[in-house]
């Protein structure tokens, strides 16, 4: 038994089933696959079945493709190496970016990769072909190493990434039910029967089309200020962002953004407008002022709606609310810290004598 496309997407769909990672994971370089820095979300191990003398009237993945135990896999490898597969799950990227390449890679090495390697690679001038036209879903790595290799491995099964990210995702459920349907297609060439029926190829792309609108229809539009892509990245991450509403449509997104933009800055304050506590921290300060009730645990408000002030607090509760609220009259946790700082500036003064202790204290 050979490793084809019907046995990929049978691998495909009972991965899909075991394990939700393609709906969502953190990117984090950690292996590299052919000198290119990727990470590897799960690994199976999967041994190919000769189902052509099935005598039965339909046939599902279990039928084609089974899930073994790495030991087995390791044990039967050296034996039928054509019978045992492994499976890797890869990104090359973060989700939703065209650089992501999440897809499944057949027998193919994975080895350590360092952090290093990973951030000279990243931080060359064009680490990917971006410039592709062939409208292929993997985005190519300008990587020597791994562009010569690509054409020897087997191709992989590269993921189409929709825009919703759960279970229940309608575009999930159109790209599970299009692999179903190629299965089936496949086996019905061989004279077999899939244990499931196929949605109707026009139905699908109905299916597909509808989809299609539905985001476009509510998708936001692109920024009008265009300029800040060609700056760094910092710059181009606090760009402020300026619908661009094409001539003859209605503008109502404008006016949405900015009531959007207005509540925001009047919920947190001004963006660039320095803070020395976090958000949660004022709105306990200007209770009186905010929407909603929040109180930290064993701390009472200086003036409340419902009891009468308070001059005096117990030593616990004056420690918190010099941490949390940065209230108190002799500050003694600051005193503490000012302490400790004095004492390590003297212990850095005394003789070399001490050179060891010193190093570390500081």
């Amino acid at each position: 038994v050979m490793l084809g496309e019907l046995q990929k997407l049978c691998i495909v769909l009972q991965m899909r089933a075991m394990d939700d990672t393609h709906l969502d994971f953190t990117y984090a370089s950690n292996e590299c696959m052919n000198g290119q820095p990727c990470m590897v979300l799960h690994t199976r191990y999967f041994r190919l079945l000769d189902f052509t003398n099935l005598q039965q009237p339909t046939i599902s993945t279990g039928d084609i493709v089974t899930e073994v135990p790495s030991e087995v896999y390791h044990a039967g490898k050296s034996i039928s190496p054509s019978t045992f597969v492994s499976a890797h799950e890869v990104a090359f990227d973060s989700k939703g970016k065209p650089t992501c390449n999440h897809s499944i890679w057949f027998d193919t090495k994975i080895t350590t990769c360092s952090t290093t390697k990973a951030k000279k690679i990243s931080k060359k001038d064009n680490p990917w072909h971006l410039n592709d036209k062939s409208g292929s879903l993997f985005c190519m790595p300008n990587n020597e190493e791994f562009e010569k290799s690509f054409p020897i491995t087997t191709p992989p099964y590269v993921f189409m990434q929709p825009v919703d990210d759960i279970q229940a995702g309608h575009g999930h459920d159109l790209v599970k039910v299009m692999l179903e349907h190629r299965v089936a297609t496949i086996l019905l060439t061989r004279g077999f029967c899939f244990h499931k029926l196929p949605n109707q190829f026009d139905q699908l792309g109905k299916d597909f089309a509808r989809m299609k609108n539905d985001l476009k229809r509510w998708a936001w539009p692109k920024t009008s200020d265009m300029n800040h892509l060609s700056k760094t990245t910092e710059v181009r991450n606090q760009a402020e962002y300026s619908p661009s509403i094409p001539d003859g449509q209605e503008d109502t997104v404008s006016s949405i953004w900015k009531s959007f933009g207005t509540n925001l800055d009047a919920r947190e304050g001004s963006f660039t407008a320095p803070k020395k506590r976090l958000d949660v921290f004022h709105s306990i300060m200007e209770k009186t002022e905010s929407s909603f009730e929040a109180i930290p645990p064993r701390i009472e408000l200086l003036f409340s709606k419902t009891s009468k002030p308070r001059k005096t607090f117990s030593h616990s509760e004056a420690t918190w609310r010099e941490l949390l609220l940065g209230e108190g009259e002799n500050m003694p946790w600051k005193k503490v810290i000012e302490s400790h700082v004095a004492n390590s500036k003297r212990n850095a003064a005394r003789p070399s004598s001490y050179g060891h202790f010193n190093s570390y204290s500081r």
